[in-house]
């Protein structure tokens, strides 16, 4: 009798295990199923690496339009390290676009790309949904003009590139708040500047500026003020700008009169 109920026990312990691995199955691959089936123009990604952040994207389905100017960055300037477009700095991906990307040169590959770009992709301006781009200490000499339909951007951090100009659009940027142009080669400003009007930090320090076009006294800016970080709001300082001599170039009252006029970070 034991022998016997110990069967039955076994055989029911085995069959609750077969019928449980069946139903788990079931679940997995209809969540498979699932995760796979991405709208048009949205392709699925199971496998994300640490420097990606995916925030509401249960499905793990990827605007394919966002997806294409990595792979443009990746293609256009060799990026031999990457494999993959997930790859490429630190990315924040919110209900499947790319709003954050942090893609400054850092050598050790810690929070940036380990190796250096000279050129953006033509297509960045696809990046619609972009917030935040952080891409200083590169080789960058000029950006396309595409790159004045990022409308949604908030904070651009492009310093010590090469630029030695700005689309003249440039002030279609509309939601920028902060933005860095220090340590670039910049020899004009375009007059679109002064439409950046939710500009609160201007960095354009240590380029070759000799003038400056009246429109950035448009800006709403804290032309002499510090922040509680101890960043000045405004910082033009190691330009060509010339005081004595405004002959060789035009200052607007706005910037000559800052007291952070000089200051060079």
């Amino acid at each position: 009798m034991n022998l016997y109920y110990s069967f039955i026990v076994m055989n029911y312990n085995k069959t609750n295990r077969i019928l449980f691995n069946i139903i788990i199955g079931a679940v997995l691959c209809n969540c498979c199923i699932y995760a796979q089936n991405c709208d048009t123009g949205y392709t699925y990604f199971d496998d994300l690496p640490a420097n990606v952040t995916n925030i509401n994207n249960d499905s793990n389905c990827f605007f394919d339009d966002d997806i294409a100017v990595l792979n443009d960055l990746i293609s256009i300037n060799n990026l031999n390290n990457y494999s993959s477009h997930f790859e490429l700095g630190i990315q924040t991906w919110v209900t499947s676009r790319l709003v954050s990307w942090v893609a400054t040169y850092v050598p050790s590959g810690t929070n940036g790309l380990t190796q250096k770009v000279s050129q953006l992709p033509d297509i960045i301006g696809q990046l619609s949904e972009l917030e935040n781009l952080y891409i200083e200490k590169h080789d960058l000499t000029e950006l396309p003009n595409n790159f004045t339909q990022l409308s949604n951007l908030i904070t651009l951090g492009i310093s010590n590139n090469y630029l030695t100009s700005l689309p003249e659009e440039f002030g279609n940027l509309l939601n920028l708040e902060t933005l860095d142009l220090g340590y670039n080669q910049l020899e004009s400003i375009p007059g679109s500047i002064g439409n950046l009007e939710n500009i609160i930090y201007l960095f354009l320090f240590n380029n070759q500026l000799s003038s400056v076009p009246e429109t950035i006294c448009d800006l709403d800016l804290d032309w002499d003020g510090i922040s509680p970080q101890n960043y000045p709001y405004f910082a033009i300082g190691g330009n060509q700008l010339c005081e004595c001599c405004p002959a060789d170039g035009f200052i607007p009252e706005c910037v000559e009169n800052s007291a952070n006029f000089n200051i060079s970070m």
